[in-house]
C-alpha cells in the first residue's frame, strides 16, 4: 500500500502520511495523491493545507470496478474540507463532503457499515458512486436544491437511500426505511421498488438488477429495467457472456453406425 504525491514525485506510506507531509504545500494546481492498495487509516484534509485544491485518485490499473474488493482503497472517514476537489475511482469507508464546495466524485465505492455513506452540504457533482449497507446512503443535514448526484445506487441502507438533495438516474434496493426522501423536486428517474421513486424495478427479486449480487458484483446489468433507463453506478456495457451448451447428438453429424449380428 502506497501513495504517490504526483506534483512532488514522492511515495509514501499511506494517505495520513501523503497528507502529513504533503499538506500546506501550494503547487499553484490541485494536489494529485494516487492510492495504490490500501491505505488503513481515513484522513482529514484542511482547507488552509489546499488552497489549490487537490485530488484524490486511484492508481491506473487500480481503480473501483462496481465489485466489492476490486480497486484501490481508503479504510476509515475520508474528510474533504477544501473546495473544487476531486475523488474518483477508489474504495472508500465514508466520504464526509459537508463542508466542501464544488466536490466532484466519480466511480466510487463506497462501504460505510452502517454509518452514512456520502455526507454534503454545500454543491456536490456526483456520479457513478456505489453505496452499500449505509444508514443513509447520500445525507445533506439540510435539503439542497442546487447539485447533482447523477447515476448512483444504494443497496441496504438501514434508513434512508438518498436524502435532501437532487437525484437523477439513481436506483435504490432494500433501505429498511425508503429509497428517497424530501428530494428536491427536480430530481427525475428514480428507482426503487417501494413507491418512493419516479419509476418501479420490474426484476424479482429486484437484486436482479446487478450482474452478480451474491457474489458482490454490484454492476448494473446493461439490460435490466434500470440500465436500459441509464439509471444506476457501473452499468456494465460489456457483460460476461452467458456459457452456451449444445446437445450431444448436434455434433453427431454424418456418421454411420453398423451393427453385426
Amino acid at each position: 500500500m502506497t501513495v504517490l504525491c504526483v506534483n512532488s514525485g514522492i511515495i509514501y506510506a499511506d494517505i495520513a502520511s501523503a497528507n502529513a507531509a504533503e499538506g500546506g504545500t501550494d503547487y499553484g494546481e490541485p494536489t494529485v495523491f494516487e492510492q495504490s492498495g490500501s491505505s488503513l487509516i481515513g484522513v482529514t484534509f484542511e482547507e488552509a493545507d489546499y488552497p489549490s485544491a487537490l485530488k484524490l485518485i486511484a492508481a491506473s490499473g487500480e481503480e473501483a470496478t462496481g465489485v466489492i474488493g476490486v480497486g484501490a482503497n481508503i479504510s476509515g472517514v475520508v474528510a474533504i474540507l477544501p473546495s473544487n476537489c476531486e475523488v474518483s475511482n477508489l474504495r472508500l469507508e465514508r466520504l464526509n463532503g459537508s463542508n466542501a464546495g464544488n466536490l466532484k466524485l466519480r466511480k466510487l465505492v463506497v462501504e460505510p457499515s452502517g454509518s452514512d455513506g456520502v455526507l454534503f452540504n454545500g454543491t456536490i457533482n456526483a456520479e457513478d458512486i456505489l453505496v452499500v449497507n449505509p444508514d443513509d446512503g447520500f445525507l445533506s443535514s439540510v435539503r439542497r436544491s442546487t447539485g447533482s448526484i447523477n447515476r448512483c445506487t444504494v443497496v441496504g441502507a438501514n434508513r434512508f437511500g438518498y436524502a435532501q438533495g437532487v437525484f437523477s438516474n439513481c436506483v435504490d434496493i432494500n433501505s429498511t426505511n425508503q429509497g428517497y426522501f424530501n428530494e428536491d423536486v427536480s430530481s427525475t428517474n428514480l428507482w426503487e421498488s417501494d413507491g418512493t421513486g419516479t419509476d418501479t424495478i420490474t426484476e424479482v427479486p429486484d437484486t436482479d438488477i446487478f450482474e452478480n449480487y451474491a457474489l458482490g458484483d454490484y454492476r448494473i446489468k446493461a439490460n435490466s429495467s434500470v440500465g436500459l433507463a441509464s439509471a444506476g453506478a457501473f452499468i456494465n456495457s460489456n457483460p460476461t457472456p452467458e456459457p452456451t451448451f449444445s446437445p450431444f447428438w448436434a455434433s453427431q453429424t454424418n456418421q454411420v453406425i453398423s451393427y453385426n449380428f
